[in-house]
């Protein structure tokens, strides 16, 4: 692997233990908040695009043509799960051992409910990109991508719907703390901030779009 990979997403799983995952199937982990690493087979080449353990023994990686690796052993070993798609898969997001979420290409949602032993497809009201996800609970979720999209569920992704976000600029990345209070961030700077999960957010000027 090239010395100077890129890496893509991080997950700490407490304030030593933790994960990085990159391009060309990097993936690294620390016991000792960074100050070391150790470099782990991921049993891919593929780019790595975002990782999420739900507890120390427990989590999943994403990454291009329809990777998932996970881990049910504290990391000591990864395995190859089969998603049944080719789309870059670019975020994931877990509430319990046995339920996950990942979102990517051409508004690809999937879920497993057995720890990714079977990945199915869910109806996706969007065909942008998808860049990342984050479920709060076992009913609700958000997942954000390109052209300002955001789409929500309050039942576990059974439907999915699109939210209004006001602009029209790619998302990277979201966050939700709880069922009312969410963060979307992306491109030229854009924070966007919900404090009540409605079809509209907020649009918050980052220091980064201000210069």
């Amino acid at each position: 692997m090239n010395p100077i990979t890129a890496l893509f997403a991080v997950d700490f799983i407490s304030q030593v233990g933790g994960y990085v995952v990159g391009d060309e199937g990097a993936l690294f982990a620390t016991g000792d908040a960074g100050a070391t690493r150790v470099q782990k087979n991921s049993n891919t080449i593929d780019a790595l695009r975002d990782v999420d353990f739900i507890d120390a023994t427990t989590g999943w990686i994403v990454g291009n043509f329809g990777t998932v690796v996970a881990t049910v052993n504290n990391g000591v070993t990864f395995f190859l799960q089969n998603t049944g798609t080719a789309d870059d898969l670019l975020g994931v997001s877990s509430v319990d051992p046995s339920t996950v979420w990942t979102v990517g290409k051409h508004g690809t949602i999937l879920k497993t409910v057995n720890g990714g032993s079977l990945w199915s497809p869910q109806v996706s009201p969007t065909t942008e990109d998808l860049a990342d996800v984050s479920f709060v609970d076992a009913q609700h979720g958000w997942a954000v991508g390109d052209v300002g999209t955001i789409i929500a569920t309050v039942n576990g992704g059974t439907n999915w719907t699109q939210q209004v976000s006001g602009i029209s600029e790619d998302f990277g990345g979201v966050f939700f703390r709880s069922t009312a209070v969410g963060w979307a961030v992306g491109s030229s700077g854009r924070i966007l901030t919900t404090t009540e999960a409605s079809a509209h957010a907020t649009a918050n000027p980052s220091p980064a779009a201000r210069r």
